[in-house]
C-alpha cells in the first residue's frame, strides 16, 4: 500500500479552506479492510510511535466545536493496528460521531475505534469529527481525550490538544484568508450564528489606524451591491468605521459574507497593508466577539 499527499479542504460558501493541509497516510474506508492486506505480525520488526491531537478549539470553526482528531506516526517503525479513543460521558450535548470509528462504551466513559490500519512512519492521519444537531449548550463542554493501541505494537501519547470541545451557542465574526503577501488582499469578513435565534439587526466595524493610501483604494464592505464605509475622525485620529451595515443570520449555524472590494486606482505602485478589526456591535446591544485572527490585509499593485 502506497501513502498518499491529501489535504482535508472544506470548501465553504465563503470561498476558503477551513482546515489546516496536513499529510496523511493511505488508511482506507472502511478501514476494516486493511486489516486482511497487512497482518499483525509486521509491526513485529519493532514498535511504533504514535501520537494525537485535536484541532484547538480557538479557530475559525470554534462554535462548531472540535472539528478533527489527527494521529501521527512519529516513530521510525510502521503502525498496524487498531486505536481506541475514550471520553467520560458527555452531559449537555450528545458526543461527536465518526465515518470512520466504531463508537461504543466501556461502562463508564464512551469509546471510539478506529480498525486496525496501516500508518507509516512519519505520516499522519486526519479523522473528522462530527456533531449531530440538537439545542447546543450555552457554553462549550470539554472532555478530556485519551487513547489506547497494543502495548505490543507501540506507543501512543498526547501532542497538543488532549481535550475535545462541544458546539455551543455563539454569535461572532471571522476574517476569512487572504492575508500578507496576497496581492488580492483580504476577500470579506463574515457573521457567524450558532445561537438558537436568528440575528436580524445592523453591525458596525471599526478600524485604527485607517488606511494611509486614499480611502478609493480601500472600497469598504459591499452588501448586496451596496458599500459602506468613511474615513472619520476620532480623538485627533482618523479611523475607518463601516456603521450599519444590515445583517441577517439564521439560527443553529446560519451566516453571512461581508465581502470587501479593494480599488486600485492608476499610479504609483501601492505597498499592502494591514489592519485590525477593533469592535463590532449590533443594534440591539449585543456584541459580536472575534474567533481567529482579526487582522485584514489589503489589496495592493506591485
Amino acid at each position: 500500500m502506497t501513502t498518499t499527499e491529501s489535504s482535508n479542504a472544506l470548501a465553504e460558501s465563503k470561498g476558503f479552506s477551513r482546515r489546516t493541509v496536513i499529510k496523511t497516510a493511505a488508511w482506507s474506508v472502511p478501514v476494516v479492510a486493511v486489516a486482511v492486506s497487512t497482518p499483525l505480525a509486521a509491526a513485529s520488526v519493532g514498535a511504533a510511535s504514535l501520537t494525537f491531537a485535536v484541532a484547538p478549539i480557538v479557530a475559525v470553526e470554534a462554535p462548531y466545536g472540535a472539528q478533527a482528531l489527527t494521529v501521527t506516526n512519529a516513530g521510525s517503525e510502521p503502525f498496524t493496528g487498531a486505536i481506541v479513543f475514550s471520553t467520560p460521558a458527555w452531559a449537555t450535548i450528545a458526543p461527536f460521531t465518526s465515518a470512520v470509528m466504531v463508537q461504543g462504551t466501556d461502562g463508564s466513559n464512551i469509546t471510539w475505534t478506529l480498525p486496525a490500519g496501516f500508518l507509516p512512519a512519519g505520516q499522519s492521519l486526519q479523522i473528522d469529527l462530527e456533531w449531530t444537531t440538537g439545542a447546543w449548550p450555552l457554553t462549550a463542554e470539554v472532555q478530556p481525550l485519551s487513547a489506547s493501541i497494543d502495548s505490543i505494537l507501540g506507543t501512543i501519547t498526547p501532542a497538543g490538544g488532549a481535550t475535545v470541545a462541544s458546539p455551543y451557542q455563539l454569535l461572532w465574526f471571522g476574517v476569512t484568508p487572504g492575508g500578507l503577501g496576497n496581492t488580492a488582499g483580504t476577500p470579506s469578513l463574515f457573521i457567524a450564528n450558532t445561537t438558537e435565534a436568528p440575528f436580524n439587526g445592523v453591525v458596525t466595524t471599526r478600524y485604527t489606524p485607517s488606511w494611509t493610501f486614499p480611502l478609493v483604494s480601500a472600497t469598504p464592505i459591499v452588501i448586496n451591491g451596496t458599500s459602506y464605509g468613511s474615513r472619520q475622525a476620532e480623538n485627533g485620529v482618523f479611523v475607518s468605521r463601516y456603521t450599519n451595515m444590515p445583517v441577517s443570520v439564521a439560527a443553529r449555524g446560519g451566516e453571512q459574507t461581508l465581502p470587501f472590494s479593494w480599488v486600485l486606482p492608476g499610479g504609483p505602485t501601492i505597498a499592502q497593508q494591514q489592519r485590525n478589526l477593533g469592535a463590532t456591535t449590533t443594534g440591539a446591544g449585543e456584541t459580536l466577539p472575534v474567533l481567529g485572527s482579526p487582522t485584514i490585509y489589503s489589496a495592493y499593485r506591485v
